[in-house]
């Protein structure tokens, strides 16, 4: 602080140059001056560079002075936080000892919501929620497999006509009575895979009066060379149901067929098929909203650098995506304003979830397993998340044996027995332990009357796993692209994509439903 003020006050008394000299300079005649040749003119024009000099260097020294004090108050609030992380992290130490423990448990897929690509490298899977079922792996006794079968209608045909000459006995043989024994077809794809080119001719004819006719073309032939439906259809397919990124598309589409593109001609593609495939989303979403059944999900994504969020909305016939900024209430309101009046919704504990407007919820069970296999874990001292585990797998087995909906006699004694479990919350020595044991049993009780509900019909699952298997292909793709340059084309994904997925729902070949989409471009 010394030197920082020592500068302010360089900097303060050279800032005014002519100032000073006129003040430090003698007035009047000086004679020891005069003998040496020198007026106080010229002993200020010698001394003004050199106390502008002075000047120029103390401003750089003051900058310099206050960057560094900046930086080190900066590092001194690093190393305050630094020791109150170590000061937690030493009384966390204290209670694992205290509890018999000397490490916090580790959260992987196996006891949490975390996806396995986050699961720590060279992870040992031991853990399941899985039971062994006694049975050997693979096919079991009397299940169908399945093969490639040949066609009735094969375009090629080659006899393989046997010899003229017996090789038993050197006779000639007949061959005029020769018959098919056995048949055999090799599948193939046509080299080369071209495109087919359409071209269309105006025609003009010239009236006796005058006039000009001339022919119209059709309404999708737009310019004087255009990329048809199926190609339409194919950038959708691999760029949506198999996750290609655009470069290696545009790749894929010269070497396997010939047709040359650009990424940014795929992206107008895209672009196109998610605005004729609108109509089909519409009603897709209806579909959702008007169901008995739902599940729901939500999956982060990044959308130009940007962390953003893509939005599942399934049931066992109709699969909904869309992508959205938030993770909220008002996300959803945005698409279904009304909620879903009529269904179950099957959910992780997501706020967002249980504030809207639904028949009933259901909490998935594969979740809860395992948030309790982690409780197991964390809490060996208690058998409490072990009895609930039982509990719960009892409870889904109960429903898997009868087949269906579970009687109302069976599903109250479950109840029942859930209420027990809550009721016997267990008492742990360790505070640390007790307070996260609390804080777990008391966010179960808040949604107890949601657990069972799978038990009282035939169509509601246990589990949200239809949900979770419609958003993994969005992790695949950001796995492969890293990320979607803008909005348009993560909303133009969500919609492709709920249309190939409801196709595969109703036994349709996406490929096919993407081609109807792309005979509607106009």
């Amino acid at each position: 602080m010394l030197i920082y003020s020592y500068i302010r006050t360089m900097i303060t008394t050279v800032t005014d140059i002519d100032r000073i000299l006129a003040e430090t300079l003698p007035s009047g005649s000086h004679p020891e001056l005069d003998d040496l040749g020198i007026t106080p003119e010229v002993l200020a024009a010698l001394l003004r560079p050199i106390l502008s000099r002075l000047h120029t260097q103390a401003v750089e020294m003051a900058k310099q002075v206050i960057e560094k004090e900046a930086l080190i108050k900066e590092k001194k609030n690093i190393l305050r936080l630094k020791n109150q992380e170590i000061e937690k992290l030493k009384r966390q130490i204290n209670d694992l000892k205290q509890g018999g423990r000397v490490a916090p448990v580790q959260t992987t897929s196996e006891n949490s919501s975390l996806p396995p690509s986050k699961d720590p490298i060279g992870m040992k899977r031991t853990a399941s929620l899985r039971q062994k079922s006694g049975k050997k792996s693979g096919g079991q006794p009397g299940h169908k497999g399945s093969t490639l079968n040949q066609s009735d209608m094969p375009e090629i045909t080659i006899q393989c006509i046997p010899s003229p000459v017996c090789p038993k006995c050197g006779k000639a043989i007949d061959t005029c009575q020769t018959k098919v024994v056995e048949m055999r077809q090799t599948w193939d794809l046509p080299v080369p895979i071209v495109p087919v080119i359409t071209e269309y001719q105006c025609m003009e004819s010239v009236c006796t009066c005058g006039c000009h006719c001339r022919g119209e073309f059709p309404q999708q032939v737009t310019a004087p060379v255009s990329y048809g439906p199926n190609i339409h259809a194919a950038v959708g397919y691999l760029s949506t149901f198999q996750v290609i990124p655009f470069k290696r598309l545009a790749d894929a589409m010269f070497h396997l067929f010939g047709v040359r593109m650009s990424q940014g001609t795929v992206s107008n593609i895209l672009n196109r098929m998610k605005k004729a495939s609108a109509g089909a989303y519409d009603e897709i979403r209806k579909e959702v909203q008007c169901s008995k059944v739902a599940g729901a999900d939500e999956t982060g994504v990044k959308i130009n650098g940007k962390g953003k969020w893509m939005w599942t909305f399934q049931t066992a016939l109709a699969t909904y995506l869309f992508a959205d900024d938030k993770r909220g209430r008002e996300a959803i309101d945005k698409h279904f304003p009304n909620g879903l009046p009529n269904a179950t919704l099957v959910t992780d504990r997501h706020a967002s979830y249980f504030s809207m407007n639904v028949e009933n919820h259901q909490v998935c069970l594969a979740h809860l397993l395992r948030n309790l296999i982690f409780m197991t874990q964390l809490v060996p001292e208690s058998d409490w998340p072990v009895k609930m585990l039982q509990f719960l797998r009892k409870a889904i087995h109960t429903k898997n044996e009868a087949g269906g909906a579970v009687s109302e006699e069976i599903t109250r004694k479950l109840e029942e027995e859930l209420d027990a479990l809550f009721d016997d919350s267990p008492h742990i020595e360790n505070e640390s332990n007790q307070k996260e044991m609390n804080s777990f049993i008391n966010g179960l009780k808040d949604k107890k009357n949601y657990m069972l509900v799978f038990l009282t019909r035939d169509d509601i699952p246990a589990d949200n796993n239809g949900s979770e298997r419609s958003v993994r292909p969005v992790k695949t793709k950001m796995k492969v692209s890293g990320q979607f340059k803008t909005f348009e084309g993560a909303q133009a994904y969500a919609n492709l994509h709920s249309v190939v997925q409801t196709a595969r729902k109703k036994g349709e070949n996406p490929f096919e439903a993407l081609i109807r989409i792309a005979n509607s471009l106009v």
